[in-house]
């Protein structure tokens, strides 16, 4: 009795432990899953560094462009608008 009990120990204990080779495969899969999850993650940090600097051109941009047609279009209201003096000391005498 006490040697069949002892084999069916070994038999539970040999069904948990997992053998050499799918202990080291599991550990290769999460190492290569870890490095990729890295990777990803810097090349996202790059990516969106990248995009801040191009939003910050683009503002920069716009902010130098807005000064040169505003200018342009205030001198044509300004002169539509405004009569001048030479033009208006003839109409009136």
């Amino acid at each position: 009795m006490a040697k069949q009990a002892k084999q069916k120990a070994r038999k539970t204990a040999g069904s948990r432990a997992k053998p050499a080779k799918a202990r080291s495969s599991a550990a290769l899969h999460r190492g290569i899953s870890g490095g990729l999850d890295f990777i990803g993650a810097a090349f996202f940090a790059l990516v969106i560094i990248t995009l801040m600097f191009m939003l910050n051109a683009l503002i920069t941009w716009v902010r130098r462009d807005v000064n040169v047609v505003f200018s342009d279009l205030g001198t044509s209201i300004t002169d539509a608008l405004i009569i001048r003096r030479d033009a208006s000391d003839g109409i009136g005498r």
